[in-house]
């Protein structure tokens, strides 16, 4: 980064998961060396990897691993593979385990964190195409990569059920600066700073909750990032400090860029959510505006920049960046949808 940038957060809470309730796939793994194309390799005939009572199709239905492994401290990983079969989804799903601990330990691994971990170089495109369905496995692999040459003693290998715990005193560190979650986060809710504005969104991406936040930005060179309390977060740089122009564009790449579509703003005043960005026409030109609604709001009222604006296409012509309002008789969610229109 040449430093400068504004970064965009997005924390989710990490699960927990109930030992009460277990299944156990293998019993006793054993050692594992390095090898190709697996160490270790069991065939179900697909076959369900559930713990009894966790129904798939639930909130919780996504399963966690128990992995017990006697790590020596040198180095290497060990990758854990899940596959749902072509017939049913074509899904592979990888969990790696870093041997950097010394003595047994048991790893817990969740399903729906699998993809949290960025540093996996022999990840394939289909491990991030489709999610494996728990209840058609049809194959299990061990493989031990990297590290010294030898063999690592593995354990059982179980199935728990995942829990949805309820996560305070969040936070996400910054070049040593903390910056607080102001969420209690649980299960598929997440939450984003972009902007100077905290966000909070249930599991389906609908906004929950709003409340003004920092606006970190990054430093030249390397940044550090980490996050606190039971989480994992992304961290994304917006943009140049300041962007740039593009200038002297052909007839054909102005006719491309003619229409440009926003973001969709949620307005949602039951749960505080009633703020929305403004529109921002790009520098030097002039946009008409085109509106539609999601979710039918009675006498709707949208102004942009002090105009009223009706559904379709409007001819007021709009520059620079234009303040957005909205209020309605419905009180349900209401999403907004506006398209700039450029001559």
């Amino acid at each position: 980064l040449c430093g400068g940038e504004e970064l965009a957060l997005r924390v989710a809470p990490r699960w927990g998961a109930d030992s009460s309730s277990t299944r156990t796939l293998v019993a006793d793994i054993g050692g594992v060396s390095p090898g190709r194309p697996f160490c270790k390799q069991w065939d179900f005939p697909h076959a369900s990897v559930l713990p009894a009572g966790v129904n798939a199709a639930t909130t919780a239905g996504r399963p966690a691993w128990r992995l017990r492994v006697k790590g020596d401290g040198k180095g290497g990983v060990l990758r854990l593979r899940f596959v749902t079969p072509r017939e049913f989804g074509n899904a592979e799903a990888d969990h790696v385990v870093p041997i950097d601990f010394i003595g047994w330990k048991a790893v817990v691994m969740h399903d729906r964190e699998r993809d949290a971990a960025t540093d996996d170089p022999l990840r394939r495109y289909k491990v991030f195409r489709n999610a494996i369905d728990p209840n058609r496995i049809s194959q299990v692999s061990l493989t031990l990569e990297g590290g010294a040459p030898r063999t690592v003693e593995v354990g059982s290998l179980e199935a728990l059920t995942p829990v949805a715990e309820e996560r305070t005193g969040l936070a996400v560190s910054v070049n040593g600066e903390r910056i607080d979650i102001p969420f209690a986060l649980s299960g598929d809710e997440y939450a984003e700073l972009e902007d100077g504005l905290w966000r909070k969104f249930d599991g389906t991406g609908l906004a929950v909750g709003e409340v003004p936040g920092p606006r970190p930005r990054a430093v030249a060179g390397e940044n550090a990032f980490s996050a606190e309390g039971g989480c994992r977060a992304t961290v994304q740089a917006l943009g140049r400090p300041e962007p740039a122009v593009a200038k002297n564009l052909s007839a054909d790449q102005r006719k491309a860029l003619s229409r440009e579509y926003d973001f969709a703003r949620i307005w949602n005043p039951t749960v505080g959510v009633v703020r929305l960005e403004p529109v921002v026409v790009r520098p030097g030109e002039r946009a008409r505006l085109q509106v539609r609604y999601v979710g039918k709001p009675a006498d709707p009222v949208l102004k942009v920049g002090g105009v009223e604006l009706k559904e379709g296409l409007n001819d007021a012509r709009f520059e620079g960046s234009c303040a957005v309002s909205f209020s309605c008789a419905s009180r349900g969610p209401v999403r907004i949808e506006i398209a700039k229109v450029y001559d």
